[in-house]
């Protein structure tokens, strides 16, 4: 109820407050991010499909949207096609910041018969404005991320986006794979 009652104010994001210092080159913004939402002003609105295909089950099932925890692949700049509608225009996010040839090509997305898409357009800028590029998480690497951590020291460092202190730690993994090896007669 709260985010369809937020999204009722038709929050409008201030694209000067995510723009890169160099626009060449990202830095706690994703320069990819501000030339699409400067390119396409039609599809600003960030909407969230709740639908997600449980294995477990075998269905899909509904999610609410997490700002804490977003899943970049069902989040969207864009428009939904009409009232309960199973596509929408705009762009996937998380298309966009991985790049490509298209990554700034507008398209109209087929989501599946149970999509349901909500407006969280004001919960999305407010978390993006506030931590940047860490919306991506720290578990991948990030280009143009040089600036990203100041070191305490060896072990120790502190993300300059959005503040999360990190330790490294020495884990020792294994795993076994199938490989082809080719037969010596």
């Amino acid at each position: 109820m709260e985010n369809a009652k937020r999204a009722k104010d038709n929050y409008v994001i201030n694209l000067a407050s995510i723009k890169p210092k160099n626009i060449k080159k990202s830095d706690k913004y994703s320069k990819a991010i501000y030339k699409y939402l400067k390119n396409n002003p039609y599809y600003r609105k960030v909407y969230f499909d709740e639908s997600k295909y449980d294995s477990d089950s075998e269905k899909y099932v509904r999610v609410k949207f997490d700002v804490n925890d977003m899943d970049l692949r069902n989040l969207y700049f864009g428009e939904p096609d009409g009232l309960g509608s199973k596509c929408i225009t705009g762009k996937c996010i998380n298309s966009l910041i991985v790049g490509g040839q298209d990554s700034q090509t507008t398209f109209c997305y087929m989501c599946n018969a149970n999509s349901y898409f909500v407006d969280v357009t004001r919960d999305f800028f407010e978390k993006y404005i506030e931590i940047g590029r860490c919306i991506y998480g720290h578990g991948l690497w990030i280009s143009d991320d040089e600036e990203r951590f100041t070191y305490i020291d060896p072990e120790h460092r502190k993300c300059n986006w959005c503040g999360e202190e990190e330790h490294l730690e020495k884990k020792v993994i294994t795993y076994t794979r199938d490989v082809w090896v080719e037969d010596i007669p």
